[in-house]
């Protein structure tokens, strides 16, 4: 959480993911011993708190001000505006919370400069349902190394700052570039010739917005009013796909399978092929060739 942490700290792991304009950094630790924290940077900050344990006591001042005197529940979230000082004294056992950083030149890029905010509200222990589960899935995805991994934290990632300046902050709307962000008919045809052409190789949201000639952000919107899904989504169902297809119709073995259809190993696939069909591959071939 902090750039302060007090030394009386133990048994703590971090774990830190960037994108653009943006920051997460997670935080496992223990508290026993009573552990102050602080904040002060240029960019928002958004702590949650999720929890891994009983957090017994907490103290936090904002700008010299008291604001909190009763301990964390899960789910719950402070904002710390840019350039405001933030400290808090705690205490408890095993915790587990987030920080999310936000530049304040995020927003422009995420609606392309049609809305202009202004300063973000500070909270002090405010649940936030959305937060909470965003950032869940934001730590969730850091852990894997993959394309659609990275596609599914870029939408969290962009959903999240949109939901937080559109709840927290002061804004002062033009016409949404969200209104203008379309793929025609041609545009829709080259995206799913190019993701089927690639779809064993990696694939980035990147390289997609690109080929849209749009920002990442307009592209995420585009694509999902286009195909009713995000480019993650999308990408999954036909890696899936064109395995079931493989399982099907050949004799290769599973992990060679799973590399053709772009999962990155044996589990990866199993592990979607379980989500989506409550399957495993193995499974699905002996049904279909039963």
């Amino acid at each position: 959480m902090s750039k302060n942490d007090s030394p009386k700290a133990i048994n703590k792991t971090e774990r830190n993911a960037s994108w653009s304009g943006c920051e997460l950094v997670s935080t496992k630790e223990n508290i026993s011993s009573g552990v102050e924290w602080a904040i002060n940077d240029s960019r928002h900050a958004v702590i949650v708190h999720m929890g891994g344990g009983t957090m017994t006591a907490l103290e936090t001042e904002l700008d010299g001000q008291g604001m909190s005197f009763a301990p964390a529940n899960v789910g719950e979230i402070w904002i710390v505006p840019a350039n405001s000082r933030y400290a808090s004294r705690a205490q408890g056992n095993d915790v587990e919370y987030g920080v999310f950083f936000m530049d304040s030149s995020v927003i422009g890029d995420l609606v392309s400069n049609d809305v202009e905010f202004g300063e973000i509200t500070p909270l002090h222990g405010v649940r936030d349902e959305f937060c909470y589960h965003a950032v869940r899935k934001l730590v969730d995805a850091t852990e894997h190394n993959d394309d659609i991994s990275a596609l599914l934290s870029e939408s969290t990632r962009s959903a999240l700052c949109l939901h937080l300046f559109q709840t927290y902050g002061q804004a002062s709307e033009k016409s949404s570039a969200r209104n203008h962000a379309f793929l025609d008919k041609v545009g829709m045809q080259d995206m799913r010739a190019y993701i089927h052409s690639h779809i064993s190789q990696t694939i980035t949201l990147a390289h997609l917005s690109n080929l849209a000639e749009m920002s990442t952000n307009t592209f995420l919107v585009a694509f999902r009013r286009a195909f009713g899904q995000t480019p993650a989504q999308y990408i999954i169902e036909q890696r899936l796909r064109r395995a079931q297809w493989m399982l099907a119709n050949s004799n290769k073995d599973i992990t060679s399978i799973a590399f053709e259809s772009g999962f990155s190993s044996h589990s990866h696939m199993s592990s979607a092929f379980r989500k989506h069909f409550n399957q495993t591959p193995s499974d699905f071939r002996t049904s279909w060739k039963s």
